[in-house]
């Protein structure tokens, strides 16, 4: 029996996921005939028809989306389908449905793969969150469908007027609304199998080290503090050495820090963003570390080996690059690479074996920055905000004074704020409602009671927060 998949025109992110499914998950449903509708609210046998839709001369009028299913015609985010998510009030999109649908026929089961099952989980509610949000960014999936439409729709009609240089070749534009559906579509449909097969990727490796055990687990604490991180090993000597998901499932595992050396003896150390610390009194803080003294010290070690004597001072050496010296910090990333598995598969592979590197990150990993998010109130009300102090501007700075003064500001600005909302709110009377929320933190300084700086020793080493 021939199958057809009808849609609305110019369909969003959520039904192409939808027809993905359908296509690839339904039996029979791979080579269904794609039909879009200009009204989705009114479904009739005619007007299916008239779009291409092969039924019944008995159907007539109206029909149900269960007689139309027996005809092989699938509603998708259109006429009140069991595919359809407009007017349910529920927090869903059409490819949710597809999926609960599809699930209900082949149960997932175990011959789909556990790392497939799971990919399409990810990509599903990744396309519900992306639907059903505002302030999606306009390069997420959804919105470079809309874009799509928008731009090939634009050289078919005319309407878009682009530089010679940007224009496509005269063949090549899109001459009918079928064109630009059929560019629209392959475009998509590419992005979707990428993302996908990237989520395919990850989970076969994540089953594959779980199953294998090819992590080592070690906890050590950050210099000067009592905060425990989590550093995953993984030696030469694994299945998933050379596996470019491996830092990427030991972080998802829950690793602060990855240290991974391939077959080849390129290393890499990755950390994670954000990691979510609480303080001695029950304050939530989140914290990114800094390897820069890390690299420092590694880099030392270059030049030691290669009989360099340059006298390079700690921030020359903490540079992204050095002459000389073949560790590569990538800037903003925290992560130090010698190597890689992916973009200079070429360079020698490293002499510092793992014990060393492994100690300097015991001995000079710190933490970059402390984020807090406040809860401060005063006379006129309560106000969340969320505190980002820069714990280190320099590797040998002396940072306490700042650090402090910088608490000092807030707490004093905090202070002004709340008497000027108090002032206004004395002369609007009953507008108090209207006043802007202010705060008053007391002169406590919420953060600098737990973050204390140490100056530098006499060797030079970076001042670290101590909790």
């Amino acid at each position: 029996m021939k199958r057809w998949i009808v849609t609305h025109r110019r369909r969003h992110n959520d039904e192409f996921v939808g027809e993905l499914q359908l296509r690839l998950l339904m039996s029979g449903m791979a080579q269904a005939e794609l039909v879009e509708v200009g009204n989705p609210d009114d479904i009739t046998a005619e007007k299916l028809r008239e779009a291409g839709v092969e039924l019944p001369a008995e159907l007539a009028g109206a029909v149900s989306w269960q007689e139309l299913e027996k005809h092989g015609v699938y509603l998708l985010g259109i006429g009140g389908s069991d595919l359809d998510e407009h007017g349910r009030g529920e927090y869903t999109c059409a490819a949710e449905l597809v999926m609960k649908k599809v699930g209900v026929l082949l149960g997932f089961s175990k011959q789909l793969g556990q790392a497939f099952i799971a990919a399409l989980h990810d990509l599903v509610r990744y396309t519900r969150w992306a639907d059903r949000n505002r302030g999606v960014g306009s390069r997420e999936l959804p919105n470079m469908v809309k874009k799509r439409w928008r731009v090939w729709e634009g050289l078919c009609r005319r309407t878009l007027q682009l530089p010679a240089v940007l224009m496509p070749k005269l063949e090549t534009l899109p001459k009918t609304m079928a064109d630009v559906a059929r560019l629209v579509a392959h475009a998509t449909f590419q992005d979707l199998f990428v993302d996908l097969a990237d989520s395919i990727g990850f989970y076969t490796c994540m089953l594959n080290m779980v199953a294998k055990n090819q992590i080592q687990w070690d906890e050590f604490k950050i210099p000067g503090t009592q905060i425990t991180l989590k550093l995953a090993i993984i030696s030469a000597k694994q299945p998933d050495a050379d596996n470019s998901y491996a830092p990427v499932v030991a972080r998802k595992l829950g690793a602060h820090l990855v240290f991974k050396r391939t077959s080849k003896g390129h290393v890499g150390l990755w950390t994670t963003d954000n990691i979510r610390v609480t303080l001695s009194d029950g304050t939530e803080v989140t914290i990114n570390l800094d390897v820069r003294r890390i690299v420092v010290e590694l880099r030392k070690r270059e030049l030691k080996r290669n009989d360099d004597k340059r006298a390079l001072t700690g921030e020359q050496l903490a540079a992204e690059t050095v002459q000389g010296c073949i560790t590569y910090l990538i800037p903003g990333s925290g992560t130090i690479l010698w190597g890689s598995d992916q973009s200079s598969q070429d360079v020698e592979a490293c002499p510092l074996g793992d014990s060393v590197w492994i100690s300097a990150i015991k001995r000079f990993i710190q933490i970059l920055d402390v984020q807090v998010t406040l809860k401060l109130g005063g006379k006129t009300g309560e106000f969340v905000i969320m505190v980002s102090l820069q714990t280190f501007v320099g590797l040998e700075d002396p940072t306490i004074q700042i650090f402090k003064e910088h608490v000092a500001l807030l707490s004093e600005a905090l202070q002004k704020a709340d008497r000027l909302t108090a002032t206004v709110g004395e002369h609007t009377k009953g507008r108090a409602k209207d006043s802007p929320p202010s705060a008053n933190t007391g002169g406590k300084a919420l953060i600098a009671e737990d973050v204390v700086m140490a100056a530098p020793d006499k060797s030079g080493s970076v001042p670290v927060a101590s909790f």
